[in-house]
């Protein structure tokens, strides 16, 4: 009777397969990782833009509409001053970018007579209701994440506030302290990222004659 040989069969991985295979799932694991952090990332930065381009366009809507506040500050000396059905059209709708606080600020510019045309600060938020002596805040947005506010003149000129005339929406800029404008220059605006090697940037630019926000590349201007 010849003999039968049986081979048994391996039950379990060697040490060399092991390891591969783990080495497999790190890698794995860390470009995963890696790719949601990307990923939020880029929605961080494009939820940003939005929010900032959207603040802007509605300064601007707000101007051509001609939106009229309750004047309860009597900005317009007609002895009315307690908001009764007495309404009053700022002399301006505008965003002030605070870059030092990474904040901009929609307002309505009451125009006080010591300091026509500029940003003259604002109080909480009060649903377009004109009170004290300055401007009044509509809304406000916080940069956050990692991200940097940008605002400046096309050839670099120190400008942190965009302001919209209303009906027509005629367009001046200014600093925050001074009704310096603007005439012959984009006003530049948009978002950084930081601490990261491969930061984005996105900015739009506005001209004191269209007044309205485009693409730096449209208007070969560049970013801050």
């Amino acid at each position: 009777m010849a003999n039968k040989r049986f081979h048994k069969s391996r039950g379990g991985y060697t040490l060399i397969e092991l390891i591969i295979v783990t080495m497999l799932i790190g890698i794995l694991t860390v470009a995963g990782i890696a790719g949601l952090i990307r990923s939020r990332r880029v929605s961080r930065f494009n939820a940003g833009n939005q929010q900032v381009g959207s603040r802007v366009r509605e300064a601007r809507s707000l101007a051509v509409t001609g939106k009229a506040i309750l004047d309860y500050g009597d900005y317009d000396n007609d002895l009315l001053d307690d908001g009764d059905g007495d309404y009053v059209t700022p002399a301006h709708y505008g965003i002030h970018f605070d870059v030092g606080n990474n904040m901009l600020i929609l307002f309505a510019d009451l125009d006080d007579s010591n300091n026509v045309g500029a940003y003259d600060g604002t109080l909480d938020f009060n649903e377009y209701v004109a009170a004290s002596g300055r401007d009044l805040k509509i809304g406000e947005y916080q940069v956050t994440g990692d991200l940097e506010l940008l605002a400046e003149g096309s050839t670099g000129t120190t400008t942190n506030t965009v302001m919209f005339s209303p009906i027509f929406a005629d367009v001046a800029f200014s600093n925050a302290a001074a009704n310096t404008t603007l005439t012959n220059e984009f006003f530049v605006f948009g978002l950084r990222e930081t601490n990261v090697t491969d930061a984005r940037e996105n900015c739009l630019a506005i001209h004191p004659i269209a007044g309205v926000p485009e693409t730096t590349d449209a208007t070969s201007t560049a970013c801050p």
